[in-house]
């Protein structure tokens, strides 16, 4: 049975954010990135959820040094299946629900390098791994059944042989409750 009360267990909740970063140096040498996650979460508790979510995301990046003959352009395609248990700090029906949350992943990516020619390969090895991941965020409840969301969020890179890099996120986005 599921409980639709907003101050108990069995609130489902259904997210949708979005992250983009955009640096530049000149119109030859910059770093862009965006990415989508969806999640849904199942408060098993007044204020403890199992959130499942997903991630696609790429990453652009362009080189061209002084003297070169083009640009060099490096891809990175990210996607992640994450799994998480979620403690929020404050009751479902207060208007601020600063939350915590920790978990692991399933993480793939691929970088590919596109020279000056356009000659695409791979650049590096690919990552497949199961990574630690933990973030923090803010829940702005506007209605009962809808709300705001923004989280930073980490998990380690899945490089081979080096669990000291982790790779970030800030996400904003909407939340709906039922």
């Amino acid at each position: 049975m599921i409980i639709t009360s907003v101050g108990h267990a069995g609130l489902m909740e259904v997210s949708a954010t979005y992250s983009t970063r955009s640096s530049r140096i000149d119109d030859n040498n910059y770093t862009e990135s965006q990415s989508w996650t969806g999640s849904f979460a199942w408060y098993f508790l007044e204020m403890s959820a199992l959130e499942f979510s997903y991630t696609n995301g790429l990453g652009e990046q362009s080189l061209m040094a002084v003297g070169d003959p083009g640009q060099t352009h490096y891809y990175q395609e990210v996607e992640m299946e994450g799994a998480d248990v979620v403690l929020t700090l404050a009751s479902h029906t207060s208007f601020l629900q600063p939350f915590v949350r920790g978990g692991m992943a399933h993480l793939r990516k691929r970088i590919f390098r596109k020279d000056f020619q356009g000659d695409t390969t791979l650049y590096g090895a690919p990552v497949d791994s199961i990574v630690p991941s933990y973030g923090f965020g803010l829940n702005i409840k506007i209605t009962e059944e809808f709300g705001i969301k923004g989280s930073y969020d980490r998990w380690q890179s899945g490089t081979n042989g080096n669990s000291s890099i982790w790779d970030d996120a800030l996400k904003a986005g909407v939340s709906w409750y039922f």
